[in-house]
């Protein structure tokens, strides 16, 4: 029997695999890379201690997700010795970030398994509107093996140059890279966009995903439910799960200057950061304040959205000059807010 293991993004996909008919372990990769630090360092394990102590946040044991990580990384070294590793991966910005991670690690020869392949698709047939594999059967997912694909040195050469680029202290060399060819990962580019439109827009001071959150509020009073879906609903490249849109939410009702407010004044509670029922949890009610309104409308001065945040290896701090993205534009641009 071949001695295979399965790369995916996190547990959905990585449930299926391991309920399916397929051979081999299952290797989920648990990191919503799309937020918080990435030291520009090489060591993997170095880099899962800094990651573990920001998925930890307020609400998990640090000592568990390290723990776990540093597990991840363990069977990642032994893959050398498998007959084939299998990629399963979709288009989206969370799962193009770990595919790019992932092959830069394979880019090593010594690294290498017998084989490696991949499988990374946006669609699959009668699943309208398709978000991930997570949303396959077990016959389903096992079915797309055969559409595999071997990974090459093109594939290996793109994602070596992006996964540097993400990593680095200003953003300038991964906007550089949408301007090279990237057909080898047809799915990267948009993600990639996408990334950058996480950046404070050099207008507002918003980023899109909060940008969005604020446009639905001000539909009415609206639940955390409510918000979190039509948040999905206008991404085409789905790539944040409720616990980070309700951090997000959470955020917003905390920014110098708050934007949004519970309706009954109280502190607004989500997990997995509060211990709280379901019911008690979706009841809270949401609403702009004056200076959410305003930031919509584009009155509001930026300065006044306070922010410390990561993404990747760009650090985005009130009070610095910070990296914006202008939407008009398409560019990059370093202002201080």
């Amino acid at each position: 029997m071949q001695n295979i293991l399965h790369i995916t993004n996190g547990d959905g996909a990585g449930d299926l695999l391991t309920a399916s008919t397929l051979p081999g372990d299952v290797l989920p990769w648990r990191d919503t890379m799309h937020q918080g630090p990435f030291p520009d360092i090489d060591d993997i394990d170095e880099v899962s201690r800094v990651r573990a102590k920001f998925l930890a946040g307020e609400a998990l044991p640090v000592d568990a997700v390290q723990a776990d990580m540093l597990a991840r990384n363990n069977l990642l070294r032994l893959a050398a010795d498998r007959d084939e590793v299998i990629l399963w991966f979709e288009h989206d910005l969370l799962d193009q970030l770990q595919l790019v991670q992932i092959l830069d690690w394979f880019s090593k020869p010594e690294r290498r398994p017998g084989k490696l392949t991949l499988i990374c698709i946006d669609d699959y047939p009668g699943i309208v509107p398709f978000r991930g594999l997570g949303q396959l059967s077990p016959p389903q997912i096992a079915g797309l093996v055969e559409q595999r694909v071997p990974v090459d040195a093109v594939m290996m050469d793109v994602s070596v140059r992006v996964w540097s680029a993400f990593r680095k202290e200003q953003p300038t060399d991964l906007f550089d890279i949408l301007g090279s060819d990237m057909t080898a990962l047809p799915f990267l580019a948009p993600a990639l966009r996408r990334h950058l439109q996480e950046f404070p827009s050099s207008g507002s001071g918003l980023t899109r995903t909060e940008q969005q959150l604020l446009e639905i509020a001000a539909e009415g009073p609206v639940g955390p439910g409510h918000l979190f879906r039509e948040n999905m609903a206008r991404e085409d490249r789905l790539h944040m799960g409720d616990w980070q849109t309700f951090d997000r939410i959470a955020r917003l009702m905390d920014t110098g200057c708050p934007l949004l407010r519970t309706v009954s004044g109280d502190a607004f509670l989500y997990p997995p950061v509060d211990n709280l029922l379901r019911d008690d949890f979706l009841a809270q009610q949401l609403e702009l304040t004056p200076e959410g309104l305003a930031a919509l409308s584009g009155d509001l001065e930026p300065g006044r959205i306070r922010r410390h945040e990561w993404l990747g290896g760009v650090e985005l701090r009130s009070g610095q000059m910070l990296w914006t993205w202008s939407e008009r534009e398409q560019c990059l641009r370093h202002l201080r807010f």
